[in-house]
């Protein structure tokens, strides 16, 4: 066994209370008070400050740390670091403006200054008498000493005052985290044809935090707007409108993942927690739920029983259907004829691997409904692309009737294909009963309204589809075509896309709109108004103004 794992197990028992004036530990509580008030901290930042208090004065090695805090898992240096960083934020310096915490370099960390350990909850001494030079002079004349007594006052007050203000700032707590968003997890193979990996790892996250119902999480296209990105995370919160960001790290190695997953409070830039994961690929899903959990235990956010028991459930997947599956949705997401038929051939290996992989033959019936659907990826007739599509999204229903994609991919055949709309109408409500942050699903369910006719529900819908993914080019475009519909023709819809911003039009493909292309620009067929017309599976709508037919141009 390591020298810093049994030094670590060897300490002697823990008091009831630390103090060092003005803070007090509880340990048996694991709570930080500033004057009898609580100061938040992270639980490993606790632990940490508890290791450096029972060495107070001596140095604590970082290998002695991380065995003490982290005795059953790897972690890297960053961990520590952050906690480290995280207590002096919580504890500020000392009188003399040195930090309580101090870096003792190439070795460790040291407590400074003065502990007492107790085992009652004594009261504390009172701040000690002035000094002799603040006492009156014993020959000064009575108005000399009122002066001086006054001056005494004065300044005594002022420091009341400040103190206060700082103790109610520190203690005040944090408002609570009720958004966040999942940048995209860095890839640290080395490799960049293993993306599909780090990019897949991303989704399935946001997959997952999305289930829970009191949070807002960012969907994934605009997420992926920020990979390789290097602005300030409160840069990227404020666009995305987030008040938390998770960032992390994913490295796949032979049949185990390496994942480390951090989250930082998006407005002063301070990490909240950090952890590290290894597991087997088999348990890669239960691996995200882990991350999940944690996440939503550090934001206090309450888990419903059925959250709960998502979150804590997951099927064991093979290895090789799952990274199959996330080359599927690599490949997909990208949104071009020939990157749709890599992801089919993807999905349907993952399929051939494991036949009872649920989510895998939604994707496969995401790419055969795009294949009949959309005019620049038709690579198959209507007919037998959405044949094929209705047959794998019947059968990922029939492994899982809970999968929201699968419900909101039958309500996209039904609504372009079928054109039977109370059937769609169904599935897309369906859909975003599962998981009402589909954002996809608000927006086919936005163009299902359309089209019979109830502009102002499809407008409420597209709203809700752009505020759950702010960045994606195709719901930005979009809402303008809502705001026609409704016949807001002088409504400005406030898209987050920035000014000048150039899309690719692969981009612009993706997710098959249903709008007619040109090069210069989307321009809406002249017609009477409300009418609506279909080729080759496509649908248009079409609207007029009073005075002259819209145009609608690239954001």
């Amino acid at each position: 066994m390591p020298e810093e794992v049994l030094k670590a197990a060897k300490l002697r028992s823990l008091p009831k209370f630390f103090d060092f004036p003005p803070y007090r530990v509880d340990v048996g509580k694991r709570v930080l008070l500033c004057d009898g008030k609580p100061v938040p901290l992270p639980p490993k930042a606790f632990e940490t400050l508890l290791r450096l208090l029972q060495e107070s004065g001596q140095v604590v090695t970082k290998a002695e740390l991380m065995a003490a805090v982290w005795p059953d898992t790897f972690v890297e240096e960053n961990n520590l670091n952050q906690c480290i960083s995280v207590l002096r934020r919580a504890l500020g310096d000392r009188s003399e403006g040195t930090p309580r915490v101090e870096t003792i370099p190439r070795r460790g960390y040291r407590f400074v200054g003065p502990v007492v350990e107790r085992d009652d909850d004594a009261t504390r001494p009172g701040p000690p008498l002035a000094p002799e030079a603040d006492r009156p002079e014993s020959g000064a004349t009575p108005r000399r000493r009122v002066q001086r007594g006054m001056a005494v006052l004065a300044v005594l007050l002022l420091a009341t005052v400040g103190f206060v203000l700082i103790v109610r700032w520190r203690s005040s707590p944090p408002p609570p985290i009720r958004s966040l968003a999942v940048l995209p997890f860095e890839n640290l193979s080395g490799d960049a044809q293993q993306d599909y990996f780090a990019d897949g790892f991303t989704e399935t996250l946001i997959t997952t935090l999305a289930r829970i119902q009191s949070l807002r999480v960012v969907s994934r296209t605009s997420a992926m707007h920020y990979k390789g990105n290097r602005q300030t995370l409160p840069a990227i919160a404020r666009e995305l409108g987030v008040e938390a960001l998770v960032e992390g790290t994913v490295l796949r190695d032979g049949g185990r993942v390496r994942v480390t997953a951090k989250l930082v409070r998006a407005e002063s830039d301070s990490p909240l927690w950090a952890e590290s994961y290894e597991r087997e690929m088999k348990d890669v899903l239960d691996l995200q739920n882990e991350v999940t959990r944690a996440i939503a235990r550090e934001i206090q956010v309450k888990l419903t029983p059925r959250e709960h028991a998502a979150l804590t459930t997951a099927r064991q997947v093979d290895p090789e259907a799952y990274e199959l599956y996330l080359e599927g949705r690599y490949f997909w997401n990208k949104r071009t004829e020939a990157t749709v038929s890599k992801a089919r051939d993807s999905f349907l290996r993952a399929i051939a691997r494991d036949p009872g992989y649920a989510v895998a033959y939604s994707g496969l019936a995401d790419t055969y409904s795009s294949s009949g659907f959309s005019y620049d990826l038709a690579a198959l007739p209507p007919i037998e692309a959405f044949t094929k599509a209705k047959a794998a999204v019947a059968r990922a229903l029939a492994i899982d009737d809970t999968l929201a994609d699968a419900h909101n991919s039958l309500g996209f055949i039904e609504l372009t294909y079928d054109w039977d709309f109370p059937r769609a109408e169904a599935e897309f409500k369906r859909a975003l009963q599962l998981d009402p942050k589909l954002a996809n699903a608000h927006h086919w369910y936005a163009h299902e309204l359309i089209a019979t006719g109830r502009t102002a529900e499809a407008l409420v819908e597209g709203q809700r589809a752009l505020a759950l993914d702010p960045l994606n080019p195709i719901l930005n475009t979009h809402i303008g075509w809502h705001y026609i519909m409704a016949h807001q023709y002088d409504a400005r819809p406030g898209s987050r896309l920035r000014p000048g911003a150039v899309v690719p039009r692969s981009r612009l493909r993706a997710e098959g709109d249903v709008t007619q292309r040109r090069s210069s620009g989307f321009t809406v067929p002249p017609a009477s108004s409300g009418d609506t017309w279909r080729s080759r599976g496509t649908w248009h709508i079409s609207t007029r103004s009073p005075t002259a037919s819209p145009r609608l141009t690239p954001p």
